[in-house]
């Protein structure tokens, strides 16, 4: 249910995700220069595209190469980044 509301207010523009003002030009720049740009959340993939899809600096979702929540692991735990590390290659 919280998917449904989230998944209608970010269409509809009721809702936006928050990114700083520079978010947008670093990103473009990063992956210009060969930089892959994932998230590690603790939000579902599913919610960090809808935040990201609909962010204050527009849709940035193809500026981002991977997205990993805690289906890889807690944020505490060390072998949760070497899950992304080995995604990631």
């Amino acid at each position: 249910l919280q998917g449904e509301i989230w998944r209608a207010g970010y269409q509809s523009g009721a809702f936006q995700g928050h990114v700083y003002p520079e978010v947008r030009e670093c990103w473009e720049q990063w992956t210009k220069s060969g930089y892959a740009i994932a998230i590690y959340s603790s939000g579902s993939v599913a919610a960090q595209k809808l935040i990201f899809g609909h962010s204050s600096s527009g849709d940035l979702t193809p500026l981002i190469s991977a997205y990993f929540d805690t289906g890889v692991g807690h944020k505490r735990e060390a072998q949760s980044y070497r899950n992304i590390v080995a995604a990631l290659a």
